[in-house]
Formats: C-alpha cells, sequence, structure tokens
C-alpha cells in the first residue's frame, strides 16, 4: 500500500506553489509579483515518509470521513422532498438545487487556485465551514428562502471536501495505480446509499428534519477535524524540513493589496458574471409555470434577458478585460481536456433530466416508502462505485481507456433508453432497478476513465485545476438538466393531472403537483391514484426521453480524446 499510494520512482507533487509558476507543481517561484496573496503563500518541498500506522490511520480516517459525507448527501436528497413539500414548493425543487450546482461548479476553479496558493489544510478548512454553516442553517429554517441558502453551503461545502480528498489523493499516487486508488475512494457510497435513506426514513418517521441534520453537523464536524489536522500537521512539517536559502522572502504588503492581488489571481469578477449569469437564465425555466401570466411574466423576461446579457458580459470580459481568466479556453485546445469537459456535461445533463423528480415518482407511480425510493434511486451511487473498482482493475492491465469508456457509454446509453419503456406502474419495479444499474456501472467506469484523460492530457495545469475543469463542466450540465426537467415538470405535469383526474379533483391538479403529502393521501389503486399515476407516468417518458437524447453528446467527447 505504501508503494502504491508513495512510490520511490518520484517525488510526491505538492499542490502548494504559487500562481506566477504557472500552477506547475515542479516549478519553483522566485519572486513575487502584485498579484500574490502573502498569506501562507510558501514553496513546500514534499514529505517523502510517512510512517506506515500514521499512513494507514489517515487513509482509513479519509474513508470514514467520505463514508459519511455520502450519508449526508443521500439523506439530505431523500429529504428535500418532505421539507420542499412543507413549504408547498415541490415543483420548484429544481429551482431550489440549481443554483448550489452552480455555485459547487464554479467554486471549484478557485478552490483549485486556493490549493495552489495556501495549501489543501486552508481550502479543507473552508469547505469544512461553509459545511458546518449550511447544515445548521438548514435545521433551523422557518421559510423557502432559508433553506435555499442553506442548500447552496452545504452543498457547496461537502462538494468541496469530497473535491480537496480527491486532489490529495491523486497528487500523492502513481500513474499505474491512480486508477485503482481513486476507485477505491468511491466505495463509501455503497454503504452511504443505503444508510442515507434509512437514515432520512427514520427521523422523517420519527422526528424531524431538522434533527437528522442536527446529526449530520456534529457527526460531520467531528470526522472533519482529524482529517485537517493531519493535513496541516505535515504541511508545518515539510516546512520546517526546508532550508533557511529556499524559503521565499516574506511578502509584507498590506492586507487590502493581498486581498485584491486575490481576487485577481481567482478572476473575482468573472466568477461573479458567470454565477449570476447562469442562475439567472436558467431558473425562470422551472419557475415561469408558477407565475400568473406564465412565460409572458415581466420577472421571468427579465431574470432571462439579464441573465443572457451578464453571460455576453462574462465573455467579453474574459476575452478583452480580465488579466486572469478563471474559464481556461486555452486548456480547451487540448483534446484530452476538451472532450472530458464535454463527456462530463453531457453525462450530468443526461442523468438530471430525470433525476430531481425520481424519488417522487417512485413513491407515487410505484408506491414506494421513502427508504425503497431512497434505495433505488441511489443505486446510481452504489454502481458508480462497483464501476469504478472495475474501471480501476482494468487499468492496471492495460492503459487503453477510450476503448472502455465507448463501451461504458454504450451501456449507459441502453439503461437509460429502457427507462422509457419501464415507466408505468404496472410494471415490475425490478426493471427500473436493471435500467439504473446499467447507467451507474457505466457512468463509474466513466468517472474513473475521465480523470486518466485528464492527467493523461498532458497539459501544464496544476491536477487540481484540471479536476475542477471537469466538475465545472459537470455542474452545468446538472444545472441545464434540472431546467428542462422543471420546464416539463411545471409546465406539463398539471395539465396532464386536470386532464386525468375525476371532474372532482380537478380544482386540486396544481395541488397534486406541488406536494407529494397531497398525492399520497389516496391509496393505490383508487381511481384518483391510478389517474395521479398515469399523469406522473407521461411525464416521466418525457424526462427520460429527454436524458436519452442528450447521451448523444457524451459519445462525442470520447471520440474527440487522443487515442490511449
Amino acid at each position: 500500500m505504501k508503494q502504491i499510494l508513495f512510490p520511490e520512482s518520484k517525488s510526491i507533487p505538492d499542490v502548494s506553489v504559487s500562481m506566477d509558476a504557472g500552477l506547475d507543481p515542479h516549478s519553483q517561484r522566485t519572486e513575487r509579483t502584485d498579484a500574490d496573496p502573502d498569506i501562507y503563500d510558501e514553496e513546500i518541498k514534499p514529505l517523502q515518509k510517512w510512517s506506515m500506522t500514521l499512513l494507514l490511520v489517515t487513509y482509513f480516517w479519509i474513508l470514514a470521513l467520505l463514508q459519511w459525507i455520502s450519508v449526508q448527501e443521500q439523506a439530505s436528497n431523500t429529504l428535500a422532498t418532505y421539507i420542499i413539500s412543507i413549504f408547498g414548493n415541490l415543483s420548484s425543487s429544481p429551482a431550489l438545487s440549481q443554483a448550489a450546482y452552480i455555485v459547487s461548479g464554479v467554486i471549484d476553479i478557485p478552490l483549485s487556485k486556493i490549493i495552489d496558493i495556501w495549501g489543501l489544510d486552508i481550502g479543507f478548512l473552508i469547505m469544512t465551514f461553509l459545511n458546518t454553516l449550511g447544515l445548521l442553517m438548514v435545521a433551523v429554517c422557518k421559510n423557502i428562502a432559508t433553506y435555499a441558502a442553506a442548500k447552496i453551503l452545504y452543498q457547496v461545502g461537502f462538494h468541496g471536501i469530497t473535491y480537496v480528498i480527491t486532489v490529495f489523493i491523486a497528487e500523492l499516487t502513481d500513474k499505474k495505480h491512480r486508477g485503482i486508488v481513486l476507485s477505491i475512494t468511491t466505495l463509501h457510497s455503497i454503504a452511504g446509499s443505503f444508510a442515507g435513506a434509512a437514515y432520512a426514513q427514520r427521523f422523517e418517521t420519527d422526528s424531524t428534519f431538522r434533527w437528522a441534520f442536527a446529526v449530520l453537523l456534529i457527526v460531520g464536524f467531528v470526522l472533519c477535524l482529524p482529517v485537517w489536522l493531519v493535513i496541516r500537521y505535515h504541511r508545518k512539517k515539510a516546512w520546517k524540513q526546508v532550508s533557511s536559502s529556499e524559503r521565499p522572502p516574506p511578502n509584507r504588503r498590506p492586507w487590502f493589496d493581498a486581498v485584491k492581488g486575490f481576487c485577481v489571481q481567482i478572476d473575482m469578477i468573472g466568477v461573479i458574471l458567470f454565477c449570476s449569469g447562469l442562475t439567472l437564465f436558467f431558473i425562470p425555466w422551472t419557475l415561469a409555470a408558477k407565475q400568473e401570466n406564465g412565460w409572458t411574466s415581466a420577472s421571468i423576461l427579465v431574470m432571462i434577458v439579464l441573465g443572457f446579457f451578464l453571460l455576453v458580459a462574462l465573455t467579453i470580459w474574459e476575452r478583452v478585460f480580465t488579466p486572469k481568466s478563471f474559464l481556461p479556453f486555452h486548456c480547451l485546445r487540448n483534446r484530452n481536456i476538451l472532450g472530458t469537459c464535454i463527456l462530463s456535461f453531457a453525462m450530468s445533463l443526461s442523468n438530471y433530466c430525470w433525476d430531481p423528480y425520481f424519488r417522487a415518482y417512485l413513491q407515487i407511480v410505484h408506491a414506494q416508502s421513502i427508504a425503497n425510493s431512497g434505495y433505488i434511486a441511489n443505486i446510481h451511487w452504489d454502481g458508480i462505485a462497483v464501476g469504478s473498482i472495475l474501471a480501476g482493475l482494468l487499468l492496471l492491465y492495460t492503459p487503453h481507456y477510450k476503448p472502455m469508456s465507448l463501451a461504458a457509454l454504450v451501456l449507459s446509453a441502453l439503461g437509460s433508453g429502457l427507462m422509457i419503456k419501464f415507466r408505468h406502474s404496472y410494471t415490475n419495479i425490478g426493471y427500473v432497478v436493471m435500467c439504473q444499474v446499467f447507467m451507474a456501472i457505466g457512468a463509474g467506469v466513466l468517472n474513473i476513465t475521465e480523470y486518466i484523460a485528464l492527467m493523461d492530457s498532458k497539459a501544464d495545469q496544476s491536477t487540481a485545476f484540471l479536476f475542477a475543469l471537469s466538475v465545472m463542466s459537470s455542474k452545468i450540465g446538472i444545472v441545464i438538466g434540472q431546467s428542462i426537467s422543471g420546464g416539463i415538470w411545471t409546465n406539463l405535469l398539471p395539465g396532464e393531472l386536470y386532464r386525468r383526474l375525476p371532474e372532482d379533483l380537478k380544482p386540486k391538479a396544481k395541488r397534486f403537483a406541488d406536494s407529494i403529502y397531497a398525492v399520497l393521501h389516496y391509496h393505490v389503486g383508487s381511481v384518483e391514484r391510478e389517474a395521479i399515476d398515469e399523469a406522473y407516468s407521461a411525464i416521466q417518458r418525457l424526462l427520460t426521453i429527454s436524458g436519452t437524447s442528450m447521451l448523444a453528446f457524451a459519445f462525442v467527447g470520447v471520440f474527440i480524446w487522443r487515442r490511449s
């Protein structure tokens, strides 16, 4: 294990490098510029040796943390349907998640630069703080606005924690074993998917969602603290090993100049334009149907137009004015990087064309419990773990990841296509599970091969930055996918319900689209419930057709890769 994580053939690259070193882990900075932050901006030589005991304890503690992060993610996703229903806004579920996905996707680029400048320990600490604050806000929220803000914070936080750990492991592993080691870190999702669903069921039945999030907060913080202490301890120990002559001179610039320099490095204006532009442009797709005048509503039109112009302004800013672009247009000339970004975007776009309402669909159309619907929905994460292990093992014997990726895409497309057929309430739930397994295993293989393709790109960028680029592409795909699903659901489901419901229930069509509690009030097999099931099945058909068609872009992304 020590040989795999710390190969003797090369030194461990350190990600704490200066920004003017071109984000090259092996470069040495000799002078500072005005854009350099002066806090913890240190060139640290990598530790060449860890004790086996500390290595094993650190690695398994990281796995324990990832396990709990998985429980948090699955439990929060399962409980979201009920939290939003309490506020009577189930149909707006994607809109509440879109801002969170946009920010969590974009934040990886600045986070990668924080890691490159200040170190993994600072990045990990910031993400832990955001996760803790977000969970606390959910536990005490009293309206949908507070819940939406909290969702952004905790989703950015736990995603950032996972991202930092992934970079940490990838940087410490040699190329041959990188696939299998990264795949091992996905195993937590198997137990997490079952534990998270059961956790949500127990608190929803016997307590409240507030206590569920309070427990997530406490245990998560306890698990994060030792991991941060280990990363911090070894960073300081490595710094002490650097001789005085090799240390960079201290930067004593005023704090205002330091903050200004950091904002320049992460292109703060570009980040704000990107987040606000995407949010304003895509959220109205879900909200339009809830407005009195629909798509002709002034607020909807203003949001779409303003979002469009902000995205245009972002393009002009990034191409003409910014001294340090956070959108790496030059990197997209590299075939592996461009192909991976397209692949990550397309896979997330396809999945989230139907995923936001999948748990509600399972509980209503297939009459599954909270726990069972969580288990089925979380097959995606279980399959990713299995597919990742499979890909990691295959990469030990063959470097040809491109054919492997094409085979995985075919399997995912098969599962997604079959979902169109097996959407009805009279379909055995086992067929739905089968489709999920096909899609998940394919996604798991691609989860590893896209990382390998990035690190095989030979680009002059740090591992943290390349991974951040892939994640950002994935999050953009999620946002657009949620916009498509939200637009279909909110604009078409009330009409489908109105056509199928008995005359006395037609006025409640909008209520049935907005609250799972209102639907579950009617027993399975009743005339009312069958009408509702048919309406939900009709919408699920449109959602799965949309998702399947988007996989065409994924094939394009893999074909763009260089021959492996």
